[in-house]
């Protein structure tokens, strides 16, 4: 299964989305978090097979679900080098 991370890099997690397109349009909406030379990542994330074990380390946040992950889309932040 493939879901989609948001990285605005703004000191939060990341934020899932279950489709490429939501998870685009919400880095779009979020350039202007980043410092400035930052950018907002979009990585698809693929999860191992949902077993139950796999279903409970998630319920426990012990990790080991995710099996490959990738960047792709990047957008560069709208802030100014001398903006905080």
């Amino acid at each position: 299964m493939k879901v989609y991370a948001v990285d605005a890099r703004d000191g939060e997690p990341a934020i899932y989305f279950a489709t490429k397109t939501e998870a685009v349009r919400h880095a779009r909406a979020c350039r202007d978090t980043p410092p400035a030379g930052e950018t907002v990542d979009v990585e698809e994330v693929d999860l191992v097979p949902m077993t139950k074990a796999a279903i409970v380390r998630l319920l426990n946040i012990a990790g080991g679900y995710v099996e490959d992950s990738r960047i792709v889309a990047r957008f560069p932040s709208k802030r100014k080098e001398n903006e905080q």
